[in-house]
């Protein structure tokens, strides 16, 4: 019983110190193989991993889309934007 949260924000909640409370890891992205220049770790990845959110913006700018994309997900591109990090190589993080 209790509950689990799927986080989404960067940095990430505080976890509860309340035993019925469980928390995932926050999605993240290993960046493409070719990638140069990322001098830091973000906040809570290993190094050439970024959280979600930032894999996105990264995809954004290689796309060169000109679409708003702060606030609420689109779902209708939610594929698109899956097809673009794939096609650009980043990966799942493990």
């Amino acid at each position: 019983a209790g509950a689990t949260f799927h986080q989404f924000v960067v940095p990430p909640l505080q976890e509860c110190r309340r035993g019925e409370c469980h928390y995932t890891p926050l999605p993240a992205f290993t960046l493409p193989e070719g990638a140069q220049w990322f001098k830091s770790c973000e906040m809570t990845m290993e190094r050439r991993n970024v959280h979600a959110c930032h894999a996105g913006a990264l995809v954004h700018a290689l796309e060169k889309w000109t679409h708003h994309e702060v606030g609420a997900i689109d779902p209708s591109r939610i594929d698109l934007t899956w097809d673009a990090a794939m096609r650009h190589g980043f990966r799942l993080a493990a």
